[in-house]
């Protein structure tokens, strides 16, 4: 499931922040696999903390399940936040002003309508990612598992997709 929701996380943050993690591949930069695991950490301990009594309302030292994933949570929100702040100076530079509406990315788009200051598209932005890794990786997960229990489907699917992507040669060894 590690690698389903590695993908998940490089898609969704390609999506949201306008910008690749890199968290896909083999020499990952350090910084980004602390990030990604920050990320792992928390949608786990997220899980995990709504299944217990919620003392983290009283104090979050009471429960080290919601300590770790706040913390896991804490990594990403630093790099959401970088991520949004370049993306400010780079939409409100000389050279992107002329760009039309449609041609925006959604991190662009909610940055002009909110302005600059405002917290909103970072806040927008973790949002989107963890429910976005969260349901990616386990929409991925389910219909790889359902897929891998039906062979006649996987023939059928195998068969639709050397009709539509140009490729040669057995890919699906």
């Amino acid at each position: 499931m590690d690698e389903i929701h590695r993908y998940a996380l490089e898609t969704i943050t390609v999506i949201t922040l306008d910008t690749r993690m890199g968290c896909l591949k083999e020499d990952m930069d350090p910084r980004i696999r602390k990030v990604m695991e920050g990320v792992q950490v928390g949608v786990k301990e997220m899980g995990n903390s709504m299944r217990v009594l919620p003392l983290y309302r009283i104090s979050k030292h009471l429960s080290p399940t919601y300590k770790r994933m706040s913390d896991g949570f804490d990594l990403f929100g630093d790099y959401v936040r970088e991520m949004t702040l370049a993306a400010r100076e780079r939409i409100f530079s000389e050279e992107n002003g002329d760009k039309a509406d449609a041609e925006r990315s959604v991190m662009e788009k909610v940055i002009r309508r909110c302005g600059r200051e405002s917290s909103v598209p970072s806040v927008l932005a973790f949002d989107m990612c963890i429910a976005g890794i969260d349901t990616t990786g386990n929409s991925i997960g389910f219909l790889l598992t359902r897929l891998s229990e039906n062979p006649e489907e996987q023939v059928r699917i195998c068969g639709l997709l050397s009709f539509c992507l140009p490729l040669t040669g057995n890919i699906f060894i």
